[in-house]
């Protein structure tokens, strides 16, 4: 801890000390405006975490957060599978899904907002909806079970050996640390675990409700890691903008007890209500003052699926966006934006019974708003990631770092551009400065794939085999834009995004406009020169696999590559109706020395002659595949097809 806090904290010792002058005495001090933090962490006593949680709940109370800083934020599968998993970053590690599949049985998260009439659940929350395949692949339901609280609509899954993970919450929590989760009150997320040994007798093992909001979670083994953010909120704050106000706003939070402040976990098996942590086991910027602080906590759970009672929670005092994970670390990010932005990333060492503090990142510039975590790899100890910076007149920076850890710090050992090879990432203007931003990054190995856009596509290869020299290698220009990158094997990489066209606005200026979803598949066994197998346009389309890549199904055959995405758009009718229209797409990549991409047909939702339910978007479709099947999930329903003639459809489910 910093000398700084060490002063500060015998002046507040003293000031403890004299109970009976301490109204008198107390004074607002001149805090420092709220910011994420940009130092590492340190370990903190429980009047230290006390003093900058208390801060931080003060200038909130104030409106003390950076207004300026508000306003900038809101302008793999393996070859001898049978049916396809959830798509996720690292094979190793489980991501969350609404749709689960164990080669018989499906499990579906529903939302009684997205009944039929005809099929309405006996439930008002959300349900589990467990249906089994027949020998011909026809599906029928055999157990429903409610899951999560009333006012939880959304509902993802895990699925690991006897045991299905639910976890349900309000909202996905904002990407932006000045979020609407500091204003929306204490709100919580519920873990269902459920036995699902026997599936058509699936029943609940534990619920655990959790004060605040979920960020993220990930499943390693059988270890359930949660990160969330909790916001405490004090009562009878004054509303008032003079002195006093503000000395009694101070006072009350001042005098509030820490317990009080704290997230809770409700155990439903034990009937328990404790602290989801303890006051004395939290980490705070080390650089942290006594006139600093944060108005949040946030806190990475662990919980052994077998055991759902060993369990561990890290406290963090500081804004944490999102994250990225490995089989052995969690890498914790957040962004300040001010005069020059920057972004702190801090790394944690996971085991099964524990999970440690291990270093700190700063690093110039930002992530992007969707897919921040694909900017991040781990290999051999070493995280690789892209950082961009807004320079003046939408011109950009894009740099690659190569670091690793050294102590506390995580060191850049190599970047790209660098001295020796300078060619920017994105393409320049005549002021000889990148106009492109970056719309996809994925890593495959010891390499980087690069999407950048403004008016046309192109896709750059980094060789990364020198952790000291990285180095651009190859590049391809197409129209459109990748927004989403999924390498199938080392030779073939998929891209799904936009097809773009330029068109003049009234005013006669060029403008880029997106024309439809765009599915291409690019040729990358040679890095020097990547090229374009071929490209299917869907006119009109956007697809949920742009900004969420569990949307995208794929199955790995033995001479071909099976991938189902949905799209929506919207068609007028005969009498010129707008008509929304849901579609999951089907493409057969082939193998072999002469890779092709095919359209396979697409098998389309009907609900005729049941009338269909209200505002079921396509943003939670998903697929299953298995080696004869296509399962399209939209809303609570099943449509079933062969896979070679998706269009021959069966449903609702």
């Amino acid at each position: 801890m910093s000398y700084r806090f060490l002063l500060g904290l015998m002046s507040v010792a003293l000031l403890a000390a004299c109970n009976s002058d301490r109204e008198q005495s107390l004074q607002v001090p001149p805090l420092n405006t709220m910011q994420p933090a940009l130092s590492p962490l340190s370990a903190a006593n429980t009047t230290q975490f006390s003093i900058y949680l208390k801060n931080g709940i003060y200038q909130r109370a104030q409106g003390g957060w950076n207004e300026a800083a508000m306003q900038t934020l809101l302008n793999g599968i393996s070859p001898d599978m049978q049916y396809s998993r959830t798509t996720s970053q690292e094979q190793t590690v489980a991501e969350a899904n609404r749709v689960q599949y164990d080669g018989q049985y499906l499990y579906v998260a529903a939302s009684p907002w997205h009944d039929l009439e005809a099929h309405q659940s006996s439930t008002q929350t959300n349900y589990l909806r467990v249906l089994t395949a027949d020998a011909d692949g026809l599906l029928t339901e055999v157990k429903q079970l409610p899951l999560g609280d009333a006012e939880q609509p959304l509902t993802s899954l895990y699925h690991h050996q006897q045991t299905l993970v639910a976890i349900s919450q309000s909202q996905q929590f904002s990407i932006l640390p000045f979020a609407f989760a500091r204003f929306a009150g204490s709100d919580h997320f519920t873990v269902d675990l459920l036995d699902v040994s026997v599936p058509a007798q699936t029943s609940k093992i534990n619920t655990l409700h959790i004060d605040g909001n979920l960020i993220d979670s990930r499943v390693i083994g059988d270890q359930l890691y949660l990160v969330s953010h909790y916001y405490p909120q004090v009562q009878n704050l004054n509303n008032g903008d003079d002195d006093a106000a503000r000395l009694a706003n101070y006072t009350t939070i001042v005098n509030t007890k820490l317990t009080e402040l704290l997230p809770k976990i409700n155990d439903t098996r034990h009937a328990t209500s404790q602290p989801l942590i303890q006051g004395d086991s939290c980490l705070v910027p080390k650089d942290a003052t006594t006139l600093d602080g944060y108005d949040g906590i946030t806190t990475i759970t662990r919980i052994a699926l077998s055991d759902s009672d060993n369990r561990t929670t890290l406290c963090i005092n500081s804004a944490l966006d999102g994250i990225y994970v490995n089989e052995s670390h969690l890498y914790a990010f957040s962004t300040r934006y001010d005069s020059q932005v920057k972004t702190a990333v801090h790394k944690f060492a996971l085991t099964d019974e524990d999970i440690n503090y291990a270093a700190t990142g700063v690093f110039n510039g930002r992530l992007q708003s969707y897919y921040p975590n694909l900017r991040f790899s781990a290999k051999g100890g070493q995280l690789r990631i892209v950082m961009s910076e807004d320079l003046s007149a939408g011109h950009y920076r894009h740099t690659l770092y190569v670091t690793e850890q050294q102590g506390n710090n995580l060191a850049v050992i190599g970047q790209y551009p660098n001295t020796a090879q300078d060619t920017p990432i994105g393409k320049t203007d005549d002021s000889g400065q990148v106009s492109e931003d970056i719309y996809a990054v994925r890593y495959v190995d010891e390499r980087a794939y690069i999407v950048t856009f403004e008016r046309v596509d192109p896709l750059y290869v980094l060789d990364l085999s020198s952790s000291t020299a990285p180095n651009l290698v190859g590049s391809l220009e197409v129209s459109g834009y990748s927004a989403y990158l999924q390498p199938l094997d080392n030779h073939l990489l998929l891209g799904i995004g936009q097809q773009t066209d330029i068109q003049q606005d009234p005013q006669g200026n060029p403008r880029i406009v997106s024309t439809g979803t765009k599915v291409s598949l690019f040729n990358v066994a040679d890095l020097n020169n990547p090229q374009l197998i071929a490209a299917e346009v869907i006119a009109g389309a956007y697809s949920p696999v742009e900004f969420d890549y569990h949307a995208l199904s794929w199955l790995a055959m033995p001479d071909q590559y099976r991938l189902a995405l949905p799209v929506e758009r919207w068609l007028t009718d005969s009498n010129e109706i707008w008509q929304r229209q849901n579609q999951m797409l089907a493409f057969n990549v082939s193998k072999g020395t002469s890779p092709q991409l095919t359209y396979n047909g697409s098998s389309e939702v009907h609900y005729a002659p049941l009338p269909a339910p209200d505002f079921v978007d396509a943003s939670r479709d998903r697929a299953v595949l298995n080696s004869t099947m296509l399962y399209y999930v939209h809303g609570n329903y099943v449509w079933q097809s062969p896979w070679q003639t998706p269009a021959m459809n069966s449903g609702p489910r």
